[in-house]
């Protein structure tokens, strides 16, 4: 059986092309665009104190982004956004006592 080996590949050329790639496919600051919207969402608070609720509508509204262009999304939303307390209501389920919301 014929051993296989990977292709020798110039370090400097593999890093030239990830640089490309990094530069064309995203913003150099995309981290902290992302830690000043988790902030101003206060998902570090509601994290840091078990606020589901916070959490749940947060994903629902970053969920409704995966697809398709920010743009289209935000004009796409004529009707509002889906929360859980919405949900919650048009499923006919009852919130339990004490579960935060904001």
């Amino acid at each position: 059986m014929a051993k296989l080996t990977a292709p020798r590949i110039d370090p400097l050329e593999a890093h030239n092309h990830a640089d490309t790639l990094i530069r064309v496919a995203g913003s150099l600051s995309l981290l902290n665009e992302i830690d000043d919207e988790f902030r101003q969402a206060g998902l570090d608070e509601a994290v840091a104190s078990g606020n589901t609720p916070i959490i749940f509508d947060w994903l629902l509204t970053a969920f409704s982004f995966q697809g398709i262009s920010d743009k289209a999304t935000r004009s796409y939303r004529y009707s509002g956004l889906a929360t859980r307390l919405y949900l919650a209501s048009r499923l006919g389920v009852v919130i339990a006592i004490g579960d935060r919301a904001r």
